[in-house]
């Protein structure tokens, strides 16, 4: 929450959590917002639980508990970051049944804070994301998001980074359980609009697409590893949730300083708000998620609408299964995940 009165104090809530109620006397003018947890350094996974059940969006992908993890090399600590790895060894058989087993395809990460949040801001540094070893990222969905409990989406996702396939910048939605239409233009955002109606259940039907926004630049995403990386932030209020990607020499002072002001970040490149969509109703208690998965709904639904299929073949799994030195590059690298 944002704050300006001067006090400093520590909590041993999650992974040296701190709090920051901030602002001195001679600076009462200048607000911002106050630390609540950070995630960083050799004990970044101990505030998160490893999920190892089966993908809910039906990925070719074996989630693993995180002693399989630590033991196979897939989570490690190096140099001051957090690396979450896939399985770049073994093959995998592509042509079984992978919908709804875990089990069958590439081993991977899917971690969820043990905390939950309503309203915040939320700050990441990442310094590479999943792709493959041609960068091309076919079969890849890699994703950064939040997620409220109960039944999906009853409590609203917000996906801050996700991409699959041949894609060039990030795209940032919005998935609810219930009416929300939110207003997208350029005086509120930067960023090409993928679809405004984030209600799943929208007249009856299935919107697995959701509502958001694509970024304009691809150092968000295709080109982001060689740029050295970024930080993705999202500010939600009972107003809106507002998602902004800044590459990696272009940070504000404020976040590198731990002292964030959204006010001087200029527009968001991804937006949900408006009088048509309830941002308290929609979006609650949502965890801190990171996942790599596999094909499933989003890279295996596009396998051939991105061009992946006229490179590698018809199937999405095989081509995964059949190329695990194409994974070596599917690892996520995170300087911290801070929540204010």
């Amino acid at each position: 929450m944002p704050s300006s009165s001067l006090f400093l104090g520590a909590s041993t809530t999650l992974v040296s959590a701190l709090t920051f109620f901030a602002a001195s006397a001679s600076a009462a003018s200048s607000t911002y917002y106050a630390l609540d947890t950070e995630y960083s350094g050799s004990s970044f996974f101990d505030g998160f639980t490893f999920f190892d059940e089966a993908d809910p969006s039906h990925g070719f992908v074996t989630y693993v508990d995180e002693d399989t993890a630590s033991s196979s090399g897939l989570i490690t600590f190096d140099d001051g970051s957090v690396q979450m790895r896939v399985d770049d060894t073994h093959t995998y058989n592509g042509s079984a049944d992978y919908y709804n087993v875990n089990g069958v395809g590439r081993p991977s990460v899917r971690i969820s804070s043990n905390e939950r949040w309503t309203h915040g801001l939320f700050i990441a540094d990442v310094i590479h994301l999943p792709t493959t070893t041609t960068s091309d990222g076919c079969s890849v969905w890699p994703a950064f998001w939040t997620l409220g409990g109960g039944t999906w989406p009853s409590e609203g996702e917000v996906d801050i980074i996700e991409g699959s396939n041949i894609q060039a910048a990030d795209l940032s939605s919005a998935h609810t359980g219930g009416t929300c239409t939110v207003s997208q233009s350029s005086n509120n955002m930067t960023g090409i609009s993928n679809g405004d109606d984030c209600d799943y259940y929208d007249d009856g039907s299935t919107n697995g697409a959701g509502c958001g926004a694509f970024d304009g630049g691809s150092d968000s995403y295709s080109t982001f590893n060689d740029n050295g990386g970024g930080v993705y932030a999202m500010l939600w209020t009972s107003d809106a949730i507002k998602v902004y990607f800044f590459p990696r020499g272009s940070i504000p002072s404020d976040i590198s300083s731990g002292k964030p002001d959204p006010t001087g970040w200029g527009l968001p490149f991804s937006i949900f708000n408006g009088p048509d969509c309830d941002i308290d109703s929609n979006f609650q208690n949502h965890q801190i998620v990171f996942d790599t998965t596999f094909c499933g709904d989003l890279a295996g639904a596009t396998w051939t609408s991105s061009g992946c299929a006229a490179k590698y073949g018809d199937s999405c799994s095989v081509y995964n299964g059949d190329n695990p030195t194409e994974f070596s590059e599917a690892y996520w690298d995170v300087n911290y995940v801070k929540v204010y």
